[in-house]
């Protein structure tokens, strides 16, 4: 996870309102090794007085493995735009560090991720859209840096290896070892939170302007037996409507929306809805359908498996030839 900026205090902020817990922090891990002398061949439990060409083939073999268990990683969120308070790059309005406030009693991770569709954009994601909602406009969010109590899933790793030494000479300073390596023997997973590059963004910044005529199209598309079309009088007078919530709830004598505006719950299951279910004719059927366009679910909540990226690999198997001397 690559959340940017470290925080409040680029703002000015006390240093306490970013203490948390690291970004990159295993609170639990656990890891364990073991070698076992395999019971066959001479001077072994089995078949100690094997023949030479015997003692060959199933003699002085070895099994080896090494296994580690350890948490996930903490979650961290952040509005992808500075909620008015760029002061460090205004041109850009990119910190990356106004985190959003918390919905009181929402569970962090969401109740609708299924173990059977665990990543990809068709599922839902594993942390939990409803639980923040944007703080109001000008503000600070009450979010924490990263939640310790809310983490990816754990993550297992176990290697095996096989491996039989053949003395090479009398004195046996000398041997060649024939070794089969299983990488990831029983192919765990290994998932990291979101993309690498912007990880954490929960909210792009949702536009203040009024319904474009694009937009009240496409949602009018969405039912179009219950939403009249912008070409008839109901539909040009329903688009008036829509666009009077917007004016009427902005700061007098300005373009911007009041800075409470957007300061709502989002429901449940907010990933999987589409903007244009919504009822746009009330202020918050309205609201939520301007956060939707501008929720990201590319950056944020979802688990994600790169091999190579993530720690991940998947399971191979490889033999290697030494020589010791």
């Amino acid at each position: 996870m690559n959340v940017r900026s470290p925080g409040y205090v680029n703002l000015g902020a006390p240093r306490s309102l970013d203490r948390s817990v690291s970004l990159f922090d295993i609170k639990h891990a656990f890891a364990s090794t073991f070698l076992y002398d395999l019971p066959f061949g001479r001077g072994r439990s089995f078949l100690s007085h094997a023949p030479g060409f015997i003692q060959g083939v199933i003699g002085d073999w070895s099994i080896s493995g090494v296994g580690r268990i350890q948490g996930g990683l903490p979650m961290a969120v952040v509005l992808r735009d500075d909620n008015g308070l760029g002061i460090l790059n205004p041109s850009s309005g990119n910190l990356r560090t106004i985190r959003p406030d918390l919905v009181p009693g929402a569970p962090l991770i969401n109740p609708r991720w299924n173990r059977n569709c665990p990543i990809g954009q068709n599922c839902e994601p594993y942390f939990n859209p409803a639980a923040f909602m944007r703080p109001v406009k000008g503000t600070l969010g009450n979010a924490p840096r990263t939640f310790d109590n809310a983490r990816g899933p754990t993550q297992q790793f176990f290697d095996l290896s096989l491996q039989k030494n053949f003395p090479i000479g009398k004195e046996g300073k000398r041997r060649f070892q024939v070794r089969i390596d299983a990488i990831n023997v029983l192919n765990h997973p290994i998932f990291r939170i979101g993309r690498l590059e912007d990880a954490g963004e929960i909210f792009a910044p949702p536009t203040e302007a009024t319904l474009t005529t694009t937009d009240y199209d496409r949602w009018a598309a969405f039912s179009p037996s219950t939403r009249p079309a912008r070409s008839t009088a109901a539909g040009a007078a329903l688009m008036t409507q829509i666009n009077n919530i917007v004016i009427n709830n902005r700061i007098p004598g300005s373009q911007s929306l009041r800075p409470d505006f957007f300061h709502v719950p989002v429901p449940e299951g907010f990933f999987s809805m589409d903007a244009n279910s919504f009822d746009i004719t009330t202020a918050q059927g309205l609201r939520l359908y301007r956060l939707r366009q501008a929720y990201t679910p590319d950056r944020w909540g979802f688990l994600d498996v790169t091999p190579g990226r993530s720690g991940y690999t998947p399971r191979f198997i490889q033999v290697a030839l030494k020589f010791y001397f």
